[in-house]
Order: structure tokens, then sequence, then C-alpha cells
């Protein structure tokens, strides 16, 4: 895996996995408010934003706009069959930029693909102290970065 994808991983995933809601008021493996997520407004296919100039730099928590990009893709190549940035706004300052709240993940039903991103997710939140949650047999997963 290239440097930029071991580095975005380390940094989205040493974060929180928080509900697909606004206000992370809801479970992080609810389906329906991923579903509602995913059809949002607000909502954009991952790989579309993070290569889009429109509206400035790509933010992901603290990511930068290659370091969300290389982690898309390091979603998609484990299996993700859609990659969404969720609740995506556009932040007016001097270097005016977006940010999105995470990315909603469409797990796939192969279940070595899910394995191999709940296998990542486990990694990812384990190195940081984290208990993860087992695969419930959902359809999404959100993975949210602080700011």
């Amino acid at each position: 895996m290239p440097l930029v994808a071991k580095t975005s991983l380390a940094a989205v995933f040493a974060f929180v996995f928080s509900s697909c809601g606004p206000g992370d008021t809801l479970d992080a493996f609810d389906d329906a408010s991923c579903q509602a997520a995913l059809n949002a407004p607000d909502s954009l296919d991952a790989f579309d934003w993070f290569k889009n100039p429109a509206g400035g730099l790509k933010r992901l928590g603290s990511l930068s706009t290659d370091q969300g990009l290389a982690l898309a893709h390091e979603l998609e190549k484990r299996g993700a069959s859609r990659v969404v940035a969720a609740h995506v706004r556009s932040v007016p300052t001097p270097e005016p930029h977006q940010l999105a709240a995470g990315l909603v993940i469409a797990l796939p039903d192969d279940p070595i693909k899910r394995h191999s991103l709940f296998q990542l997710y486990a990694q990812q939140l384990r190195a940081s102290g984290i208990v993860p949650r087992a695969d419930s047999e959902q359809k999404y997963l959100f993975l949210a970065a602080k700011r």
C-alpha cells in the first residue's frame, strides 16, 4: 500500500466511527440513517468530490484531498461497493475549502471482501485503543473524522 494510503487510513480510523445522521445521534451501523445520508443532496460520490477542483480543497477531518482520495481507493480496493462523502459543506475562509462529515461505505455481500473491510476497521480502532464492533450484517458503515 502506498505511504499516503497508510497515512490516510491511520488518520481517519484514529478518529471516531459515528452515526450517519447529523449531530451524531444515531448508531454508526444504522442502515436507515446511512441510506438517508447516501441520498442526501449534500452527499456526493467520494471519488468525484475529491477530484473536483470546484469549491477549493477537500477535507475529511484532518486529511488532505490526496489522503482522502487514497482512503476512498483503499476502501474500494477492499470491496466497498460505493463510497460517498456525506454531508459536504463549503467553508468560506480566506482559502475556501469543503468539508465532509465522513464517508458512507456500502458494504459488499461477498464475505471475503466484507471481512477485509472489517479487518481494516478493527486494526485501526485497536491501534487507537478503541474496541471495534463486529460485523452485524448491516449494509453500510459510516466513517466520521473529527476535525
